[in-house]
């Protein structure tokens, strides 16, 4: 195994990758990195750092990358939102990405209060998950 001393820098793109990989079917695409659009379609998912960007985890010859993160499911009434978080969390399973492992383990519901916008409310249910990326070699 060779350690790659840009490991760190890549993360980001790694992990967008695959979230929208794994999560889009159940989203229709719409897995967003951080923010919603200005004008969103729902149901969506929005996923975001929860600890200001996570932490080198290396080991002899072993790049790796462990951090807090929040998913949040969007949609226009709270059982939508729920069914949908539900739905894409079974698909951490299948979270991968070229030439990498993620590891993602759910750790508790997050709460979120209900959003008021011109013409609706939006609901939005989450989970906090702890995620890790290692090298795959």
């Amino acid at each position: 195994m060779s350690y790659d001393p840009v490991f760190q820098a890549k993360i980001i793109p790694v992990l967008n990758a695959a979230f929208a990989d794994a999560l889009g079917p159940a989203y229709n695409g719409r897995v967003y990195a951080y923010v919603a659009p200005a004008k969103p379609t729902y149901p969506l998912m929005v996923y975001h750092p929860q600890d200001g960007g996570g932490r080198r985890v290396d080991a002899i010859g072993l790049n790796g990358w462990e951090g807090l993160m929040t998913f949040r499911s969007m949609d226009i009434t709270l059982a939508g939102a729920a069914d949908k978080l539900i739905e894409a969390s079974a698909q951490f399973v299948s979270v991968t990405a070229s030439g990498y492992i993620i590891d993602t383990v759910f750790e508790n519901p997050q709460y979120f209060p209900v959003e008021r916008q011109t013409d609706r409310n939006i609901y939005t249910v989450g989970v906090l998950a702890t995620v890790r990326v290692y090298k795959d070699e």
